[in-house]
This record gives C-alpha cells, sequence and structure tokens, in this order.
C-alpha cells in the first residue's frame, strides 16, 4: 500500500520517520548506496491492514448522533521500492537526479551530490506526509531555489560561487537572481519580435483596447 493513500498521525509519522532513516543511514549508505530517487511513491507500508478510529474532527461536519471513523495503518513498517537510479558513492556525480519536488539544491545548482541528496528527499516526504502538499510545488529550477530560501533563508555563499555553468543564469552579484530573473530574456526578445501579439502585452490599454481591435489582428485573422 503506498504510504500517501493513508492518514498520518503523529505517532506513526515518527515512526515511519525513524524507519526510513533507519534503512537510508544503517543500510544504503553504509553499503556505499544512494538511492536518488526517493519520493512518496517509492515508499510502501507492509502491511495493507489498517484500523478504524474516530475521527472527532470530522464528527463536527455530521449531524449529532452520527459517527464517523477514518483508517489508520496497523503498522508503521515500510519498505523502499524503485532502485533503478541508485548508485555507488563517487567524487563526480554532477547529473540531475530525484524528482522535482524532492531534489536538493546542490543537485540543481549542479555542485555535485553524495548521500545529503537522500537526506533532504526524506525531509521534502515528511513534510509532505504531515500537511498533505508538496513543499516545494514547481516545475522550473530559479523558482524552487526561490523557494528553498523562502522557507530556509539565504543559500550559503560557497555554494552560488561554485554553481556550475548550466546553473550561472540563476545567481547574480552574489545572491540568487529572483525575482528579476524569473522572466527568461530569450522569451522577452521572441515575444517582443511578433508584433501581431503585442497588442495583448500593452499597460494600461488592457481595459481600452476593445474586442473589435482584437479580432482585427492580422495574428487572429
Amino acid at each position: 500500500m503506498f504510504i500517501r493513500m493513508v492518514p498520518i498521525v503523529v505517532l506513526i509519522l515518527s515512526l515511519v520517520s525513524y524507519s526510513l532513516l533507519l534503512l537510508i543511514f544503517a543500510v544504503m549508505h553504509d553499503l556505499r548506496l544512494i538511492h536518488t530517487d526517493l519520493k512518496p511513491e517509492n515508499i510502501l507500508l507492509v502491511s495493507p491492514e489498517c484500523v478504524k478510529v474516530p475521527d472527532y474532527k470530522g464528527t463536527s461536519r455530521f449531524p449529532k448522533g452520527s459517527s464517523y471513523f477514518k483508517r489508520l495503518p496497523k503498522s508503521s513498517a515500510i519498505k523502499v521500492i524503485d532502485f533503478g537510479s541508485t548508485t555507488y558513492e563517487r567524487q563526480d556525480q554532477t547529473y540531475i537526479v530525484s524528482t522535482r519536488h524532492y531534489r536538493a539544491p546542490e543537485v540543481i545548482l549542479g555542485l555535485g551530490w553524495s548521500y545529503p541528496c537522500d537526506i533532504w528527499s526524506v525531509g521534502c516526504i515528511l513534510v509532505e506526509l504531515c500537511t498533505g502538499e508538496a513543499l516545494f510545488q514547481t516545475h522550473e529550477n530559479l523558482e524552487h531555489l526561490a523557494m528553498m530560501e523562502r522557507v530556509l533563508g539565504p543559500l550559503h555563499q560557497h555554494m552560488l560561487k561554485r554553481v556550475d555553468r548550466h546553473a550561472e543564469k540563476y545567481v547574480r552579484s552574489g545572491r540568487l537572481d529572483w525575482p528579476d530573473g524569473a522572466a527568461s530574456r530569450d522569451s522577452m526578445r521572441a515575444v517582443l519580435k511578433l508584433p501581431r501579439l503585442q497588442v495583448w502585452f500593452c499597460f494600461g490599454r488592457a481595459s481600452t483596447i476593445g474586442g473589435g481591435l482584437c479580432w482585427s489582428n492580422r495574428f487572429v485573422q
């Protein structure tokens, strides 16, 4: 049973955290293995059995006298699956790993990664199990890094100074280029080269353009 399919209470979350960290630290990392793709979909409950317990929050939504129950896992035992991306620890690992929402900053910045990228993923997973939502919901690198700074504070200078050539565009004057760097300069130049589209992007004219002008635009015709 997928772990994200059942409600998680604090005690169970604590036990799951312990089991997951024990597996990562005591087993995989001792074998010099890095999973690189830890996410809720790759963590299963060993037993599908559940127990019914009263949902006291839920009872407030139902008529007086009615009862409402939720199902909780009977055991916190877990197993990790999908070792297709697992690799041995080496010094030259800079390629992109991990599913976007659980990807560590050193992976995005091209600094090289090792065991800590698994630990970062575990942290993101535990927050998601607790809140029901992914901590970093984005699909763009610069925004992802900005979200990390919002939660944890500024990225360390020693990291920003060592970014690889592919990530240099995310840094300006020794800090993350956010929000100024959010709009791609190439994208802006491309739009400006399309005069037939510019009628839709004029500040202050949105309320005065009128449908007629849009319909008469050659791009639409």
